[in-house]
């Protein structure tokens, strides 16, 4: 038994994964026509200059990067 879930585990994991991973990037790349890096000017420029017209108890865009990052590696911790 433990030699077939290593045999298991060498398929998955090994390069059909790496396979299946790069080209559903590619296709998906592909599909969006490029926009994680066609849109990476936007996404700085909104992150650090922020929304112009904020209300009571919003926060900043920069803000709530901070917050999610904290929160995600504090419960890797």
């Amino acid at each position: 038994m433990p030699e077939l879930i290593a045999t298991v585990n060498s398929w998955a994991w090994g390069p059909v994964m790496l396979l299946l991973l790069l080209g559903t990037g590619v296709f998906l790349s592909l599909g969006l026509r490029f926009m994680t890096i066609r849109k990476i000017p936007v996404a700085f420029r909104l992150l650090l200059d922020g929304r112009k017209g904020q209300g009571a108890g919003d926060i900043s865009p920069f803000s709530a990067l901070i917050t999610s990052l904290s929160a995600t590696i504090g419960t890797g911790n």
